[in-house]
């Protein structure tokens, strides 16, 4: 981008251009006198200390520089746990309460006093 016009402003200086951009006093010397053209992070520089305009970039056939927007953080999601049956702490619902190994073994022996085995005969 050609920045020659932007020395013909009030006020704007060699030096002026030189701190905005963060450059030295003889690059932008040459932006004014030559044929040299500042590079697009110092263009976004002089744009956002105001001395590069909306209508500057538009009439140069740029974009207007904006800031990237702030990344979306994702939430802690921890994987799924495996349903497997376990049995709950003993302390959680008393010392009497019966654990599922227990409940199948009396599960198992009710089948077989009623004769419900696999080949038994249903009564």
């Amino acid at each position: 981008m050609d920045i020659r016009y932007l020395f013909k402003r009030d006020g704007v200086t060699v030096a002026g251009v030189a701190a905005a951009a963060e450059v030295d006093h003889s690059t932008a010397w040459r932006w004014k006198n030559g044929p040299s053209r500042p590079e697009w992070s110092q263009i976004v520089k002089l744009y956002g200390r105001g001395l590069i305009t909306d209508d500057d970039l538009r009439a140069a056939g740029l974009a207007i520089p904006r800031a990237a927007p702030a990344p979306v953080s994702q939430p802690d999601i921890a994987p799924p746990a495996e349903d497997k049956p376990t049995d709950p702490p003993a302390e959680a619902v008393g010392e009497d309460a019966p654990t599922t190994e227990s409940m199948a073994n009396g599960f198992v022996d009710l089948v077989v006093k009623r004769g419900l085995a696999v080949g038994g005969r249903h009564s």
